[in-house]
Order: C-alpha cells, then structure tokens, then sequence
C-alpha cells in the first residue's frame, strides 16, 4: 500500500507527491485540503461543544498524535472513520447498548437532515424517516440543536 500523502501539505515535494496522487473525483475535496477540523468545526457551529471536542481530541490523538487544532480536516476525517479497539467505534456502541437498555429503538445507517429542539427534547430527521425525541436527548445535547 502507497503511503497517503501528507495533509495539509507545506513543502513543494509534499505538493507534487500530493497532486500526482490525485484522481479525477478528488477535485471536489481541493477546497478543505489547507483546512483543520477545527476549522470546521466552528463552521458547522462546533466549536464551542467542548465535551465533543473533547471525545474528538481523544481520538485524534490515539491516531493522528495530534488534536483537532492542528490535524488536516481530511486525514481526521480517515482517522476517525477506521475502527480500532477503543476508538469512536466503542463509544458508539456503548451509547447505542445504553438507548437499547433505556427502551430507546436504534436506527442504523441512517443520514441525519435536520435537528431541532421540541418540548419533549431534541428531535433530529433522517433522510427516511423522523426518530422520536426520548433517543434522542440520549444521543444529542440540546445545546447543539439549532432552535425551532
């Protein structure tokens, strides 16, 4: 397996091993490849959520030996994707087993299109079908909910 291609890149033969490793769909991720996932964290309204940034930093730091500061959005974006004992992986599971023992029905592999704040609590919309409040203040902080 070629060795990935240092993210972001700062010196000329980074960039040249960087753009001969490009294929023709890539184009669509030049924007964010100078950008940190702290970056986008604070454009997606992130970047306050210390206890999440937190379990992010936690993460990275196992893999990528550095924090959402300063990794590349991109190779985060790897890192925190590939499974390995104890990661992000298990701290899903855990949270899934603990909606399943508090009654709560889990949908899996499902694209979250909206999220807002109800009486009854956070109520986030999938792409296929709406998922009931009671799971979701399990899954979701009200303080990261955009309001109704």
């Amino acid at each position: 397996m070629k060795p990935l291609p240092a993210l972001p890149p700062q010196t000329a033969g980074e960039w040249a091993y960087l753009l001969l490793s490009l294929l023709p769909w890539h184009a669509k991720l030049a924007p964010f490849a100078r950008a940190t996932l702290e970056n986008r964290l604070h454009k997606h309204g992130l970047g306050k959520e210390g206890a999440f940034i937190h379990l992010l930093d936690g993460q990275l730091i196992d893999s990528m030996q550095t924090t959402s500061k300063y990794v590349s959005y991109l190779m985060a974006a790897t890192a925190l994707n590939i499974y390995h004992e104890g990661g992000l992986y298990r701290v899903a599971e855990t949270l899934a087993d603990s909606i399943r023992e508090n009654g709560g029905v889990l949908k899996k592999k499902r694209w979250i299109v909206s999220m807002k704040k109800t009486a009854d609590g956070p109520l986030l919309t999938s792409a296929a079908t709406n998922t009931t409040p009671s799971i979701l203040s399990l899954a979701a902080p009200s303080s990261s909910c955009p309001p109704s």
